[in-house]
């Protein structure tokens, strides 16, 4: 089994919907006045620009939102496009998901041990709907719609989830931090 890691440079990580990733706009702030080659053009003509000045207090983006709503808990169920989307933020700079266990995995490059799965004390920390099975795991500083046209192919991985309601469960395995989905 080898998993795909994705580097997101300490960005939180964002399970969304596949038909809700137009929703999220990422560290991008649309200005379809502002004069000069955007950095993302959508493909309904929108234009948006790299918004780095982050102010999690007076947010501006998506992301700046996001990253000010975390206290002391590290996942949050959120709704994006209205559909729920899962943020993961707990300083981890790569991600994987490992489909054969359900499972997202932070900050390793290899997968916990089955062992270690195994002994793992799981806890719940959230629960997600899933109404369209197809969703992308993806940094949350990138803007949905360069996903879905195709400008950001490294930053993203499907994931596949039956329809109906999933509890999230955490747990430190082999000192890596991993987040299963369990149907309810």
């Amino acid at each position: 089994m080898t998993l795909r890691w994705m580097s997101y440079s300490g960005a939180p990580a964002l399970l969304v919907h596949r038909s809700a990733l137009r929703g999220w706009h990422g560290i991008l702030e649309r200005d379809d006045a502002r004069p000069g080659t955007a950095d993302f053009a959508d493909a309904e003509g929108g234009r948006w620009w790299i918004h780095d000045a982050f102010d999690f207090a007076n947010p501006v983006t998506h992301y700046d939102q996001l990253c000010g709503s975390f206290g002391d808990e590290y996942v949050r169920v959120l709704r994006v496009g209205g559909h729920d989307a899962l943020a993961i933020s707990d300083g981890s700079d790569v991600f994987a998901w490992w489909a054969e266990r359900m499972a997202i995995v932070a900050n390793a490059t290899r997968a916990p041990s089955a062992e270690a799965w195994d002994a793992a004390a799981w806890r719940t920390v959230g629960e997600l709907v899933v109404d369209d099975t197809a969703l992308v795991l993806m940094n949350s500083s990138v803007h949905g719609g360069q996903i879905l046209d195709g400008d950001e192919a490294s930053a993203h991985e499907a994931v596949t989830l039956d329809l109906g309601r999933w509890r999230v469960e955490s747990a430190q395995l082999d000192s890596v931090m991993v987040l299963r989905f369990v149907p309810c």
